[in-house]
Order: C-alpha cells, then structure tokens, then sequence
C-alpha cells in the first residue's frame, strides 16, 4: 500500500494538472462554468460561473463558488468548503466538513478531485486505497487495463494515471486507421487496396522439429501470421491443440527461441486454448514474448481466444497494462473467436461483437460458414474492431478468399499459403461494391471495376433502386440496395468481359423478397447474359409448380449455358445469404450458399472460355443486349463482385 505522501509523488502532477483549483495555500482560482460537474481540488464544482475556489493541501483563505450558492470556506483541514451540484448534502474538501451549496442547489459532494473520474478523494495523510496495478477512480479500485464503461478508448492505466482515465493509444479501434496500419511486414493487397493477411492455420506439430520446419516453410511460402495454440500442463505453456490433460507439443519457449522464427517480421497469432485460465500461465506467455524479442514496434502479437475461454484475455488485458509489461502493451492486439452457430441468432452475435470492443478488444474472429455472416461482420467494422475469418480448407480455398478479400483483415486458411496470397493479390477484378456505409441523401453509392477508381451508381429515381439502413438486430447491418420488380429496378455497370479463355467469379450478399418467382418466370441478381457471358438468378420452371424452383448460376461455354443450381425453397426473407458462384474454364460451374455447396448441384466439366459479348452488366435485372432490361429483381443487395476466374 501506498501511503498519502509517496502517491503525491507519483500522481500529483497527473491529478493537479486536471483540477480547476490553484495548488497552494490560500491562491484562489477560477472555477469553469457550466453545470454540475467535476470540481477542482477542494474547490467549487462546475457549477458557478462567478465563483473561486480556495487553495487544497494548505487550508487557504475563503472561496467563492457558486452562481447562486452560498459562499464557504475553502481548504481540506476542516474548513468549510463549497459543493458540487445540487445534490443531497455532502461533505466537502479532502477531509473538510460539511460545505455550502453550489451553483442552485443543496449541498453536494466536493472532494479533491471532485467528480467521479476527476481524482482522488482520499485524506492527505491516508495510504493510497488500491494495488499499485489498479486506479483509484470514482471512489472504487479499478483493475489495471478496465476500459472506461461507456468509452473503450479510455483505460485504467496505473502507469500513466493512477487516479483518471486515460486515453488509450494502443487501441486500434479507436485511430480510425486500418487494422493493419504500421506494420512491418508487406501483407498482401488486393487491386481496391485492402490489406489482407493469410495466416498458417495450426503452425505446428506435435513434434518440435516438425513444429519448426512447418513454421519455415510458412515463413517462406507467404504467411503473414503465424498461428500458435497455447495451453498449459504442470506450470509450463505448450505449443498444443487441445487443453487435454496431456502434453502433446513442443514447449512455447523453444518455439519462440527459433533464431530464423526470431529473425522474420511474421506476426505470432497465438491463441489460448487453456480451459483454466490464470495469471501464471498468461504471464509465462507475456515472459517468452518479451524474453525473445516478440511485440515490438511493426511487429505486433495478436493474442485470441474463442469467447468460452476469453477469460485468458481479460487476464491479458490487465497484465499487459502493468509496468512490467508496459513495453509489450503497445504491440499486443486481443481477439475473440465466435462459433459458426453463433451466427444462428444474428442479433445475439451483435452483441457480443460490441461487448468485444467495449472489453478493449481489437478484434474479432467469425466461421467462414456463419449464418448471416455479413450481419455481424459489418457490424465489426462500423466498431472500427479487427477482423478474421477461420478456416477456409485445402479444398476450394481459393474460393472462399476471393469472395472475401475485401471484407476481413485476415484469413486462416489451411489452403496453400502461396496460393492464398496469390488469390489476396489477383489483379481479376471485374466489379466491386458494397454499400454498407453509404447511407444518406445523396443520390448515389460508389462502386469499382477493377482498381480504386470510384463510379457513381443513381439511386432513388425512376428504374433506380432505393437504400435501407439497419440497426443492429437484424440479418444485415447498415445499408443495402432495395430492388423491386414491379417498379422495373437495376443498376447499369459497364461490358464486364473475362478473358477469352477463363470464366467468372461472382458473389453477392442477398436478402430475398421473393424467393421462388412464378410460374416459368425468371429474376436476376447480377448479370451479362445474352447469348454469352453469366448470370446469377432465380429460376422457376413452367409447369411443375414451385417444387423445382431454383438459385442457379449460368455460364455460357461453346453453344450453350451450364448451370448450378441451389433449391430456392431452401430459401427465405428472413435471412442473409452470402451467395457464390464460379466457372474457371476448365471445370465445372459451382454454387455456395454461405459457403456451403453441400446442398448444390454443379455442372459437369467443361473446357472453354465463357462467351464474350457486348451487354451491359446490370445489378438486379437482365441486360436483354441494348433493349429495354427485363427479369427483374426484388430484394437486398449488400455487397456484389464479379471477377475474371481462372483455374487455381
């Protein structure tokens, strides 16, 4: 503990530089106006505009406070003091009696530090009420690296405050920055400049040596983030999947020890797998970071844990705000995984992804499957928090990049890291947009074709879709486009060609009105079909009721189109669907419905470049070449791409 005279030393700078009181004996000084509020050190509250408080540590001459309050005596031996607003009577000064009223009220409370989270209301002489690692503020002890409940942007941070708030430079959600900003390491970007990360999912074995090439190999291969799970078994911390009551990998400080792991700029991304998680076991891994010259300026750790379990990083949170760790905290970032069956009761996630950011965490981890995925993934982002998708498998990898390479900051992948990285980088791009922040009156929403040169798209005319903006609580967050039907709705790109030897890439976040059309009708989502090129729709066969009523995506190869196809009845209004769709030109047309195929069916293979032709590519209709567009489209779109698809 503390004693009064030794947290002067430490703090009384911090706390007198934030009073409204002068420092000595009996030097009055001013008090802001305004409302009730904070109060200088043993001073008035905020309350009056006219009045002056008296001195704080000496016991000074009077002071006036108050613009309708009665004048006190100022000081904190005894004396008299003035009050805060109108509150209940209270006591004033640091160890004064009972002052006066304030600016039109009752007596209220003054201490030195007046409000809440203005200071210490301690007596001069008595021992510092807390632990060295925790605040003093608002009369309780709060635990080193605790945000402040209602802004994540400010923490208890006992080394540069003992007594206050402040402001917290290390959290990334609040430098309106993106994720990845400062970094040493080149991570790759795709052609609209977005950062995106590929980390080596599971960097490890069980064996030591293994562990090592493995991690090399990545190393050289393209990973950006190395991932490492951790968990403890008898006082020490392995390099281990599962905590299982056995040890089953190498040790994280002979792992960490690796001179070329040591030597690279790839970031550690190491996840805590302990089920009983504790200051020792957090700490030895904070230890090895710093023993072997991890968390360094452009070269950050990000530490994870799925929410079960994130028990681990609250214990982080603290430890890395303690002086002994004050160096690492600045390049240490925190991230939660959720489950894909979490994304089941969208409104839910969303919650727990804001208790994310307001726990001081920078980030958050969702299923590459999760339902309504891009309901809380948008979300994320308008919280400014990090974001990765795990973990997109050997087969098809490359799909599940390319459709969200410019959603997330990073993906896990158990697909070839070469090939992940390559996927992140293709210069394929077609068509790109997503309206999620482009809510308002102006008219239009920005979309690309295949670089970061922006075109606008008409909005709220006539044959002009409108927009929608959500809260939270819903399949969608933020703003979509509403297409209607009946009101003969699309958006005009340009003639979208591929290379003649290669097909498309098409994706598209939707929530249907209509589902399954009428009988022998048509609605298109995105296309350029007309005897040639694609086109993503909803189809339903005359004659045969609604029962073969289909999700399908065209592509026309030789003389005719392939099609997969996805059961529309499948479907409903009430969620959002990550829709993909592919044809590469050396094998089958495929569809993913949050990226699932499982319930598709995939045309046979089939070699050829998709037919060239002249139509322009439209957003929620069919183009029908230069006349008047038709099958239209009602519904929402989100986000859509279209990118030239070769085989991978």
């Amino acid at each position: 503990m503390h004693h009064r005279s030794s947290f002067l030393a430490i703090a009384s700078s911090l706390v007198f530089a934030l009073s409204c009181a002068a420092n000595d004996g009996d030097t009055a000084g001013p008090v802001s106006s305004g409302t009730g509020g904070k109060s200088g050190a043993g001073g008035a509250n905020q309350g009056g505009a006219a009045g002056k408080a008296g001195g704080t540590q000496q016991g000074g001459a009077a002071g006036e406070a108050g613009s309708s309050g009665a004048a006190g005596d100022a000081g904190s031996s005894g004396a008299a003091g003035d009050a805060g607003s109108s509150g209940a009577a209270g006591d004033a000064g640091s160890s004064g009696a009972a002052g006066d009223a304030g600016a039109s009220g009752a007596a209220g409370d003054a201490g030195v530090g007046g409000a809440a989270d203005a200071g210490p209301d301690v007596a001069p002489d008595a021992p510092f009420p807390c632990n060295s690692d925790e605040c003093y503020i608002a009369s309780s002890c709060v635990a080193a690296g605790t945000p402040h409940p209602s802004d994540p942007c400010q923490a208890c941070l006992p080394t540069k405050n003992l007594t206050a708030w402040t402001k917290d430079d290390a959290n990334t959600t609040c430098d309106g920055k993106p994720f990845w900003t400062g970094v040493t390491h080149a991570i790759g970007k795709t052609p609209y400049g977005h950062s995106t990360a590929i980390s080596c999912h599971n960097c490890y074995t069980s064996e030591f040596s293994s562990t090592l090439t493995k991690i090399h190999d990545a190393q050289t291969n393209g990973a950006d983030l190395i991932e490492l799970d951790l968990k403890e078994q008898g006082g020490t911390v392995y390099v281990q999947h599962d905590d299982n009551g056995y040890v089953g990998g190498p040790k994280l400080s002979d792992v960490l020890a690796d001179p070329p792991l040591k030597a690279g700029d790839q970031m550690l991304f190491m996840e805590f797998k302990e089920t009983a998680a504790s200051d020792a076991n957090v700490g030895q891994v904070l230890d090895a970071l710093v023993a072997n010259g991890y968390g360094t300026a452009g070269r950050p750790v990000v530490l994870r844990a799925f929410d079960a379990v994130s028990q681990n990083l609250l214990i982080a949170r603290r430890l890395l705000a303690t002086a002994k760790y004050a160096s690492l905290r600045p390049n240490v970032r925190l991230m939660v995984l959720f489950s894909k069956a979490d994304g089941n009761d969208i409104a839910a996630l969303q919650t727990k992804v804001r208790q994310a950011r307001e726990k001081g965490y920078h980030g958050v981890e969702f299923e590459y499957q999760t339902p309504n995925l891009f309901g809380a993934l948008v979300y994320a982002r308008s919280l400014d928090l990090g974001i990765n998708v795990w973990t997109v498998p050997s087969l098809m990898g490359e799909v599940f990049i390319a459709n969200l390479r410019d959603e997330v900051d990073a993906i896990t992948v158990d697909y070839s890291l070469a090939k992940s990285r390559a996927v992140v980088t293709a210069n394929n791009g077609l068509f790109y947009m997503n309206v999620w922040n482009q809510g308002g009156t102006s008219g239009k929403v920005k979309w690309y074709r295949g670089n970061t040169t922006a075109y606008d798209a008409l909005v709220g005319g006539a044959g002009q879709p409108t927009l929608e903006t959500l809260p939270v609580g819903q399949d969608r967050f933020g703003t979509s486009l509403v297409f209607a039907a009946a009101q003969k709705q699309s958006i005009p790109l340009y003639d979208a060609d591929n290379d003649p030897t290669t097909g498309y890439f098409v994706a598209a976040v939707v929530n249907f009105d209509q589902t399954i059309p009428a009988d022998g009708d048509t609605s298109v989502l995105l296309g350029k079909a007309d005897s040639g090129s694609f086109s993503l729709e909803l189809f339903n066969p005359a004659g045969n009721g609604d029962t073969d009523a289909v999700l399908r995506f065209g592509v026309h190869v030789t003389d005719s189109y392939r099609y997969a196809t996805y059961p529309a009845g499948q479907l409903n209004g009430t969620q959002s669907y990550f829709v993909t769709a592919a044809f590469d030109g050396e094998g089958g047309t495929w569809l993913w419905v949050n990226n699932d195929s499982s319930a598709s069916t995939s045309a046979a293979a089939v070699t050829g470049g998709a037919t060239q032709n002249d139509s322009t590519m439209l957003l929620g209709a069919d183009p029908q070449g230069t006349a008047t567009p038709r099958f239209f489209f009602s519904g929402r779109i989100q986000m859509a791409l279209v990118q030239k698809w070769a085989n991978h």
